[in-house]
């Protein structure tokens, strides 16, 4: 309140348009912005623009050289989310032989330099991600994954959650919520106190709510679990 807006500036002038960006503040006021790069060949890879607490902004980066080329507009943008210094980034991609997949990499130096990927859900997801923290180095991790059968492409789905971390494998799918319909626009996801987030998103019965909570015992694999509301 009784602030002043800064002026525009061009962060980069090749983006995919119709994708959405995701930001997160780190904890000495950076800001990161992940969005998805147009290339000089068309390839849509997600890129990370890095906003200094002087009101710098840094060169972009591509977290991953994914080189997957997309014609037409793409409304599949990235997620982002960080626990102090880790940030995680998630994003949806075709691999080489058309498979959909999701994608997320980790940065242990607050978006700095990222490691290689894991791929998860190949073949089994349309993406429309997003991330939050839990504490504890632990990420919940949210798409919209297809019928389980996979017999029609214009059935309904579902949301599905999974919690990663840097370290660890993946932990199984779980059922967050039905879909709308075909094109259900996205889930949100944000962040709650330790262990827990909150996802709300439109669903058959309209706006449609759901607590996640992730607990973890001393050396065990993490254990999420959903309540839903409405």
């Amino acid at each position: 309140p009784g602030g002043t807006a800064a002026p525009d500036e061009v962060v980069d002038g090749r983006v995919a348009r119709s994708c959405p960006p995701d930001g997160v503040r780190l904890q000495d006021g950076t800001i990161l912005l992940a969005y998805r790069n147009l290339g000089t060949e068309d390839e849509v890879d997600i890129a990370i623009a890095r906003r200094e607490p002087t009101g710098i902004w840094r060169a972009p980066s591509v977290v991953h050289a994914d080189g997957w080329r997309f014609n037409g507009p793409l409304v599949n943008g990235p997620a982002v989310a960080a626990e102090g210094d880790l940030v995680a980034v998630a994003w949806y991609v075709q691999l080489s032989e058309g498979q959909p997949a999701v994608r997320v990499a980790f940065s242990r130096d607050a978006g700095l330099s990222f490691g290689a990927p894991r791929t998860l859900f190949e073949g089994r997801t349309r993406g429309q991600v997003e991330l939050a923290s839990v504490g504890d180095g632990l990420f919940a991790l949210t798409h919209e994954a297809p019928p389980a059968d996979g017999s029609d492409p214009g059935q309904l789905g579902a949301w599905q959650l999974v919690v990663v971390a840097p370290e660890t494998l993946p932990t199984e799918p779980i059922r967050v919520g039905a879909l709308l319909g075909r094109s259900s626009g996205r889930l949100d996801l944000v962040e709650g106190p330790p262990g827990v987030a909150f996802a709300a998103w439109t669903g058959p019965t309209g706006l449609e709510a759901a607590r996640i909570t992730v607990e973890r015992e001393e050396d065990e694999a993490p254990v999420p679990s959903v309540e839903s509301s409405r």
